[in-house]
């Protein structure tokens, strides 16, 4: 892969730039979109940038316009007189100069100012924005009708979708496979309307030419399904028949003196009472097809007279009675039935998917509704040849050059749009336009986030020798630098994938470790070990594989809290300042990590404050609102007048509460003061009451001294205004 200069970079061709966080991927794009503004001389609604959310168009709109901005700057600053010698980039002013020549040349406005003054039309857009403009643009080519109403989720009309096939593709089934479906072990196949959308739906979205395994629905051979069926349900007669006639010897045996592993054989008795009530259930009902919802436990097998076998002593006597054959009989008969009834399932959903595909299609048509992926899927078609080709034609000559940021992000669909517009070999790159795709490839395994790897390896292949990296981290420092690269690159294949590797990046300049900590290691990189025989000691047990989890729940988090008050305790610095709580981010997998995290962090003294995405309604501060608001509702109960007393807002802790009896004065005062807080509510809305209380009863300032308190001041603050919403909605 060759390091990328982009101001020595070839504009044509495809070109893949790969680009580590922090190694300045958006300057990149700025300064290849400048450069194609004055060398190529394009105007910015010619240069196509595409990124994946809203968020991230505006910013790349702003830093676009700012890098244009630079240019110009840095021109004027080059143009008077003394300046030469400044600190402006050379490059910078070499390209402003290049546009007050090209502008002279044709007798017209500077290129770079031209684009300033013309940005407003820059075509800088979001995935689905890009398609959904070339759609309404380019009705007749595209074949989109055009009343065609764009609906940001197809959730609704999913739910309908799967309701309806359901009950359509089960229509005419046997009772006896519906059971085993619904109720039995076919449970696991999932064919409910819920989960086929969810797991089924959600997933395919609106492209119906992903691939789905099996190719076709497997065929079931109909009769022997029927025959195994009813294999099954005379097996389950002969078990009932015999127990009845064998329980009490069975029971004797189970529980009785004998040779079995007891510790395969820890209570049979809880066995013995699910046999009970299964023999009396199928003996007292109406039909055998009720044996079908019946999924055998695991304990089932050895009850058979293999199992027992297995589960006796060496040289002990093996249970023997006709009540286990018939247990060994009614499980060989459903396993031969399961296997059946899994082809049978796996044709069902099957089905449903080439329904759904057809079904949705049908309704978004009748409906001239559009989806966010129906705009991809639907450029992709009206681009295909030969009828697409003129559409293609008409994409290329309006955006010579299409930028595409986090690229790692894309997948087929996307990649083919790009590609079968702007995708050229490299023999007929010179002098024409190109397809520029920026990204990280690490993150391309990263299929939760709707990225496709393999999609990024076919681009990397398409774009050939055209392969470059940033190999500059503008962003961390030179220890963490190299940490990274020692970690990363002690493997062939640290991520698990031929082709997706790691290519190490240098600190720029003068990044060098910008704290010290007395008495540690300058590394980047601080790895806290827990040793499984030290863990084993710890825990007075001898550890396996991995740590127990109650370990790491409590014990590591608790030494990871105090590693960080020994860091906040050494006098450590940063920037010639002390280190302090502010300074220091923690990351977990999960939100029940961080949790458990700052109540250790807490526990030692340390302020912190949570900005995971976990829900406001399971904090804390929810339960101790709960507890207000019945108060608020039923302020006549001292029961729960002291609830909301005991809540961190009130600060009444056990030993106060010998104060707040039934008759006290001070029970009765605040009984009145919830009284009015519940008027308030009643004639002027929750959120007039809620600041009511929080003023007269210093809640504020109470919730402050706590060392979390600014965190439980804005839980409160959040669930008193998402609470309101939820009134002014009603």
């Amino acid at each position: 892969m060759n390091a990328l200069d982009p101001w020595k970079l070839e504009l044509g061709g495809t070109t893949l730039i790969e680009a580590s966080a922090g190694t300045g991927k958006t300057h990149t794009l700025t300064t290849l979109y400048v450069r194609m503004l004055v060398e190529r001389d394009l105007l910015p609604r010619e240069i196509l940038v595409v990124t994946y959310t809203e968020a991230a168009m505006a910013e790349l709109r702003e830093r676009v316009r700012q890098r244009i901005q630079e240019v110009i700057a840095a021109g004027e600053e080059g143009a008077k007189e003394g300046k030469e010698g400044s600190e402006v980039d050379p490059r910078l002013r070499a390209l402003a100069l290049e546009a007050r020549r090209s502008a002279e040349r044709r007798g017209g406005t500077d290129p770079l100012r031209r684009a300033l003054r013309e940005f407003d039309e820059a075509a800088i857009f979001t995935i689905h924005g890009f398609c959904q403009r070339t759609l309404k643009e380019h009705a007749f080519e595209s074949g989109t009708a055009f009343d065609a109403e764009l609906v940001p989720s197809s959730e609704s009309l999913d739910r309908t979708l799967a309701h309806d096939l359901w009950a359509r593709i089960l229509e005419g089934e046997a009772l006896p496979f519906l059971e085993w479906l619904r109720s039995g072990a076919g449970r696991r196949w999932q064919f409910e309307p819920e989960p086929l959308r969810r797991t089924l739906l959600s997933i395919l979205g609106a492209d119906e030419e992903m691939p789905v395994l099996p190719g076709s629905p497997p065929e079931t051979d109909v009769p022997e399904l029927d025959r195994r069926t009813k294999a099954v349900e005379a097996s389950w007669e002969r078990w009932v028949r015999s127990w009845h006639a064998r329980g009490e010897i069975v029971k004797g045996k189970l529980l009785g003196k004998n040779d079995l592993n007891k510790s395969k054989y820890k209570n049979p008795s809880v066995w013995l009472s699910w046999i009970e009530r299964w023999a009396e259930a199928i003996s007292t009902a109406e039909s055998l097809a009720t044996v079908h919802a019946l999924a055998l436990p695991k304990w089932w097998e050895k009850l058979t007279p293999e199992g027992l076998e297995s589960g006796t002593r060496k040289k002990g006597v093996v249970l023997e009675d006709e009540f286990f054959e018939r247990c060994g009989e009614v499980l060989e008969t459903i396993a031969a039935l399961e296997e059946m009834r899994g082809r049978r399932a796996l044709a069902l959903r099957r089905r449903f998917v080439d329904e759904a595909r057809k079904e949705a299609r049908k309704r978004r048509e009748e409906r001239h509704l559009l989806y966010f992926d129906d705009l991809l899927c639907e450029l992709r078609g009206a681009l295909r040849p030969p009828e697409g080709d003129r559409l293609a034609e008409v994409l290329r000559g309006r955006y010579r050059f299409a930028l595409i940021d986090e690229f790692q992000d894309t997948d087929p669909v996307q990649y083919e749009i790009f590609r079968r517009v702007w995708h050229e070999p490299d023999e007929t790159a010179a002098g024409h336009g190109g397809l520029i795709l920026i990204g990280d490839p690490k993150q391309a395994i990263y299929s939760f986030r709707g990225a496709d790897v393999f999609t990024y390896l076919s681009a990397r292949r398409d774009a050939g020798g055209r392969v470059h990296g940033l190999k500059t981290n503008w962003r961390s420092d030179a220890g963490l630098v190299r940490a990274v690269n020692a970690l990363f690159g002690r493997v062939r294949q640290p991520f698990g994938l031929e082709g997706i590797g790691f290519d190490p990046v240098e600190a720029r300049a003068g990044a060098e470790v910008g704290w010290s900590v007395p008495g540690r290691s300058g590394a980047g990189l601080r790895v806290l070990m827990a040793e499984r025989e030290v863990v084993g000691a710890h825990l007075g047990q001898t550890v396996g594989k991995s740590c127990p989890l109650r370990f790491g729940r409590t014990d590591l988090m608790d030494a990871f809290a105090r590693d960080v008050a020994d860091l906040l305790d050494s006098g450590a610095e940063i920037d010639g300042r002390p280190i302090v709580p502010s300074d220091i981010a923690v990351l977990g997998r999960r939100n029940s990590e961080l949790q458990r995290a700052r109540r250790a962090l807490e526990d030692m003294g340390i302020p912190c404050v949570d900005r995971g995405d976990a829900d406001v309604f399971e904090s804390r501060e929810a339960w101790e609102l709960a507890s207000l608001l019945r108060a608020f509702l039923r302020p006549g109960d001292p029961a729960l007048l002291r609830s909301a007393l005991a809540t961190a807002a009130h600060g009444v802790d056990a030993s106060g509460f010998a104060e707040w009896t039934d008759a006290s004065p001070a029970l009765l005062a605040l009984s009145e003061r919830f009284a009015e807080y519940a008027r308030i509510w009643s004639e002027s809305g929750f959120g007039r009451a809620f600041e009511a209380w929080r003023r007269a009863e210093g809640v504020t300032e109470r919730l402050l001294r706590f060392e979390d308190g600014e965190r439980r001041l804005t839980n409160w603050l959040h669930l008193a205004e998402l609470l309101r919403q939820i009134e002014s909605e009603r």
